[in-house]
């Protein structure tokens, strides 16, 4: 492949990188020029890759038409003495995209005509450059919706997205659209990524609900809502990036030249309310009642045992609930542990692949049968009621035990109770929070816990701790409020 750094110059005082191509030397005759230069409008070599990798592409088709005698050819007879045709070297030549194109060398021995195919030719171009994202009308890849589709086909295709992830960012490029409108994805610029963050803040939470459902956007903005009811601004970053994922995606299949999105997320002040919190003694007290926390009382076993194994291991919920048999295993005589593996699912990093040693309480408890049962069934799943093809593994185990601990009175029950934030993952975070009081290495958190040691020595060359090592880690937990 050609490289981008072989046809870019910059120029000395301005900054500004050039286009620089030779003119093949049995074409030069024709051209009237040895090469052909001209100004990309940026000093950003990101932004002027791709669009000097497009220019090279159509000057090679231009050249190949030149060689089989189309659409321009060499005059016969010289021209009359016509400044606008003796020199086309255009200082500003507008094209018909309506676009300015900026010290463009063509060819000095065509006529007019020949310079307008000359100016359509790179017209394509000029409209992907940054100074005309906003008002291109040519397409240079497809309107917004198509475009998205098949960033949505990929994601699934490649299995990154689970059926929930795809519907709920085709909700949200079809938001996009009706904000911006189905334009040429290449027309969206800084001004409606803009405009797109200002419409979502003056947007209702819930659109497809109550008062709000069925209306269309330019409905929802006429109506009087209240800021209570309006998209939290957390809510509103995560759909700027999301679509910021699109753009970027958009930039590198060369539908788009910038990701005018990047970068417009809100800097937001957490407030201790809105972080996830440790359960206290008395939380885990109502959690692990005996009264009701029993493999006969809760319903299901994935709801029992991911409970308990989430306390005792700081595994996330998805996690969990993608377990395999198979991974659940003897290490060594009497040492139990499970494995977290990317066969069996998707995992947050390449660090999440890790093997955690089984507290003595799981044991006890009688999780070693729940194995063998499932085993005996013929089921791959350790959980197998967890498994959701709709909205992947974990949203089952997560919905069940945000209405437990609801049902209890633990933590926040509806939006701006002022109460703080405690989920699932919260468990984590009391694994985590329990092995740091408890004086742990942070070495032997962190492989536990699936996070990437910062440190380059001991990340990149240290070796991991053997499981017996952290054995000995996970015995150091205790939770009195957790019978054995």
């Amino acid at each position: 492949m050609i490289r981008a750094f072989s046809f870019l110059s910059r120029h000395p005082s301005s900054g500004l990188l050039y286009f620089r191509l030779r003119v093949p030397g049995h074409l030069q005759a024709i051209v009237g020029k040895v090469e052909i230069k001209r100004s990309l409008g940026t000093a950003d070599k990101r932004v002027a890759i791709p669009v000097a990798y497009r220019l090279y592409s159509e000057l090679q088709d231009y050249f190949e038409k030149l060689e089989k005698g189309e659409p321009m050819r060499k005059r016969k007879r010289p021209a009359k003495k016509d400044d606008s045709l003796q020199k086309i070297v255009f200082d500003e030549l507008t094209l018909p995209s309506g676009a300015k194109a900026k010290g463009v060398v063509i060819d000095t021995g065509c006529d007019k005509k020949d310079a307008e195919v000359a100016g359509q030719l790179l017209g394509s171009i000029q409209s992907t450059a940054p100074t005309a994202i906003s008002t291109a009308k040519e397409s240079t890849g497809g309107k917004l919706l198509k475009v998205a589709e098949k960033y949505r086909a990929e994601k699934v295709t490649e299995g990154s997205w689970t059926q929930k992830t795809h519907d709920e960012h085709k909700a949200l490029h079809e938001l996009l659209s009706q904000i911006l409108g189905n334009v040429d994805i290449a027309a969206i610029g800084h001004k409606e990524a803009r405009t797109f963050k200002e419409v979502l803040l003056k947007l209702p939470s819930n659109m497809t609900k109550g008062r709000f459902a069925g209306k269309s956007v330019r409905q929802l903005l006429q109506m009087n809502i209240p800021d209570s009811a309006k998209m939290h601004p957390r809510t509103i970053n995560e759909k700027v990036q999301r679509t910021s994922s699109l753009f970027l995606w958009a930039v590198r299949h060369g539908y788009t030249t910038v990701n005018v999105f990047e970068g417009l997320k809100m800097r937001l002040q957490s407030k201790a309310s809105e972080e996830r919190a440790v359960f206290d003694s008395d939380d885990l007290g109502k959690l692990f009642d005996p009264e009701r926390f029993t493999p006969e009382k809760i319903r299901k076993p994935f709801q029992y045992w991911c409970t308990l194994l989430a306390l005792y291991t700081g595994a996330r919920a998805q996690e969990l609930a993608q377990l395999r048999v198979q991974d659940v295993f003897e290490a060594e005589p009497g040492l139990w542990a499970i494995r977290i593996a990317k066969e069996a699912g998707k995992l947050k990093t390449t660090a999440s692949q890790r093997e955690i040693p089984l507290h003595p309480v799981i044991i006890q408890r009688g999780f070693l049968d729940h194995v063998s049962r499932t085993k005996a069934a013929g089921h791959e799943r350790l959980f197998p009621e967890a498994w959701d093809t709709g909205n992947g593994p974990g949203d089952k185990l997560s919905r069940w035990f945000a209405n437990y601990r609801k049902t209890l009175g633990i933590g926040r029950t509806k939006k701006g109770d002022g109460k703080p934030n405690k989920c699932f993952h919260s468990f984590r975070h009391c694994f985590a929070d329990a092995l740091k009081q408890a004086g742990v290495d942070p070495l032997k958190i962190a492989q536990l816990m699936g996070h990437s040691d910062p440190n380059i020595s001991t990340g990149r060359y240290g070796k991991a701790f053997p499981l017996a090592a952290l054995y000995e880690v996970v015995r150091l937990l205790n939770f009195p409020e957790v019978k054995g």
